[in-house]
């Protein structure tokens, strides 16, 4: 046991390593290179032989050249001896700077509804969204093609027309056949929004998380800092994804700036 929020002991458990370990810093700067980043993210997303999952970079330099594999990472026993020019660390993705923006869908709603989260509270969202949908997708001309997927994305006999109308400097809403194009694909958006039940939600991320390999937080806690924002603080709700059970997703207490400086320093977590 350790202290805890105000000096009581607490049992503390071993370090949450669900499919994570950790990469030294200077190993983590030579994949970096790799991908052409100026500078290491706080973690990669990879694979290496018959592991993978999540690699947390070592700021404290412990590991420096090393990469360290936990078992939880490992899916199947291979002899490392076998390939003598060493395995490949292949980044599916990595740790951006800010996290994506995200929204509720079926399956978050079902586990949030397990937890006793009110139906009442995601039919009122949807009523919302859904009667603000034309005001804040087709009342201006900016406000139309905002909404459109990128051009390279676009189809040719659809959403494309609209755009190059707009690129010229004219009023989409003016041009029937490019207007047509925009309501067309919106009703097929609206569609999805009230069939499909993905619903934006205020201060709702998408990010990589990672467990506290220096044991600083209690295991109700968590630290989620957004640029612009700064430091969540409060209860927050973390999910998994793909999010299909009852457990996965938990409520936390995001610590904010105050007890972050006052545990991590003034450099934050590492």
């Amino acid at each position: 046991p350790r202290g805890g929020r105000g000096g009581e002991p607490v049992e503390v458990a071993e370090i949450l390593t669900d499919g994570c370990g950790r990469i030294g810093l200077a190993a983590a700067k030579l994949v970096a290179r790799s991908l052409g980043l100026r500078d290491p993210p706080a973690a990669f997303q990879a694979r290496i032989g018959s592991c993978k999952g999540m690699w947390v970079v070592d700021q404290g330099g412990e590991l420096k050249n090393a990469i360290e594999i936990r078992k939880s990472q490992r899916k199947w026993d291979i002899d490392w001896s076998a390939k003598p020019g060493g395995w490949d660390f292949e980044v599916k993705d990595h740790v951006k700077s800010s996290p994506q923006d995200a929204c509720l869908h079926p399956q978050l709603i079902q586990v949030l509804e397990a937890g006793n989260v009110s139906t009442e509270s995601f039919l009122a969202l949807q009523r919302e969204q859904v009667e603000n949908f034309a005001e804040e997708r087709l009342s201006t001309a900016e406000a139309c093609v905002r909404c459109l997927p990128h051009f390279d994305q676009a189809i040719e006999n659809g959403t494309r027309l609209a755009q190059r109308i707009n690129d010229a400097g004219l009023d989409v809403r003016e041009e029937p056949a490019a207007f047509a194009q925009i309501v067309k694909y919106q009703a097929g958006t609206l569609k999805s929004v009230r069939d499909e039940g993905r619903y934006r939600c205020e201060e709702c991320w998408r990010a990589f998380m990672c467990p506290d390999f220096s044991r600083q937080l209690l295991p109700d806690e968590c630290v989620f800092r957004v640029p612009g924002k700064g430091y969540i603080e409060g209860d927050v709700i973390v999910s998994r994804s793909p999010c299909t059970a009852p457990w996965d997703a938990q409520k936390f207490r995001a610590l904010g700036f105050e007890e972050v400086r006052e545990r991590f320093g003034g450099a934050g977590p590492s």
